[in-house]
């Protein structure tokens, strides 16, 4: 009876083993997802997939910059994906500024550059990458105060294996011929993704991704937008680990500091767009979700990552728009968000759009576009 036993997990054991082998070799061949493995930024978007172009950008212009046309890069996360090629928020603005009389003699283009589910580390590195062949006249990085503070932890990577995505430490990948060896089962990681996709979607995350027009949502469940909620909330925390918060705030200063003095080398200017969080918008939500918590209000200060972004970018005399007071004052009117998705809504991109074009025409102005 021993016999058999040891006999049928060794052959069980072997299947395993033949599995994870299969995994490996055949990623590259059957599992073309959205996302593919980027040796440095871990993951990137497919080329030519949500009408991405080369790069995996959400971007339809060409690379060469032409003779008096004026190029702005925004570079971001997914926020820069919602409204597909030609609503989202770059584009939009864009559009606007085209249509600046004082602008006609110059074209005006708005590189989209990002992939979602990235912080200021990735972007950082995708700039890095592209920018010389971009030749931009400016550079504008989307900062979302939801999130991209806590992203900033150095020893993750945020890879893909067989279209699933996990975070790692970088310390524990060996890659063999351009492609990674995790000490992870990758038949484990594409069963516990697929589980998440399902337990915690409504609409599909990509629902708003690569299309013009925006589903209302949700897109995530009730359980899975109240755990996105909980962490932020905790974040403004007065409780909240300080050592953590310290050394992530360090992680996006660097970042940023590097930025601004990568693009000063090349004459290029930098300037900060903060992107507000719903919780910090939409009173009733922020209600609703401590109200699931055992927080108190009064030890709540939502705002925690908005102040010290604007702290750093003070400290490192970089100019910013704030979009919060007016996404403040238009959301106690009007939704601005997708219902628990965390983006913002047909509304909410063209608020944004609008308001970030007001405040770069008079800056435009001193490129003596159009003289």
């Amino acid at each position: 009876m021993f016999r058999g036993v040891f006999t049928a997990a060794l052959l069980l054991l072997v299947a395993f083993l033949l599995l994870e082998i299969a995994l490996i070799a055949l990623d590259p061949v059957f599992f073309k997802g959205v996302l593919e493995y980027d040796s440095e930024l871990g993951f990137k978007v497919r080329s030519k997939v949500w009408g991405s172009n080369e790069f995996g950008f959400n971007d339809n212009h060409a690379v060469k910059k032409e003779p008096d046309v004026f190029r702005i890069i925004i570079l971001g996360d997914s926020f820069n994906w919602y409204g597909g090629t030609a609503c989202n928020y770059p584009a939009l603005i864009e559009k606007s500024l085209n249509d600046v009389p004082d602008f006609k003699k110059n074209k005006i283009e708005v590189i989209n550059m990002g992939y979602p589910m990235t912080g200021t580390r990735e972007q950082y590195l995708l700039l890095k990458r592209h920018l010389l062949q971009y030749n931009p006249d400016l550079v504008l990085l989307g900062f979302f105060v939801g999130n991209d503070f806590r992203d900033a932890v150095l020893d993750r990577k945020r890879i893909v294996l067989n279209a699933a995505f996990i975070d790692i430490d970088p310390r524990h990948i060996v890659e063999v011929f351009g492609y990674p060896i995790v000490p992870r089962s990758r038949a484990y990681v594409l069963l516990t993704h697929m589980s998440t996709i399902r337990k915690n979607t409504e609409l599909g995350w990509d629902a708003n991704i690569g299309v013009c027009d925006f589903a209302p949502g949700p897109t995530m469940t009730e359980d899975a937008f109240s755990k996105v909620a909980f962490e932020n909330l905790q974040w403004g925390h007065k409780n909240f680990s300080i050592d953590q918060m310290q050394e992530q705030y360090k992680n996006v200063s660097e970042t940023i500091y590097l930025m601004k003095h990568y693009l000063k080398k090349q004459n290029i200017d930098f300037k900060v767009l903060i992107l507000p969080d719903e919780l910090q918008v939409d009173e009733s939500v922020f209600n609703e979700e401590l109200a699931k918590t055992q927080f108190s209000k009064e030890d709540i200060d939502i705002e925690l990552s908005r102040k010290k972004i604007k702290e750093i970018l003070s400290t490192e005399n970089i100019e910013y728009l704030d979009l919060f007071p007016m996404f403040k004052k238009i959301g106690s009117d009007k939704r601005l968000y997708i219902l628990r998705d965390t983006h913002f809504n047909k509304d909410g991109t063209e608020l944004a759009a609008s308001e970030i074009t007001k405040w770069l025409v008079p800056q435009l102005n001193s490129y003596s576009l159009g003289k």
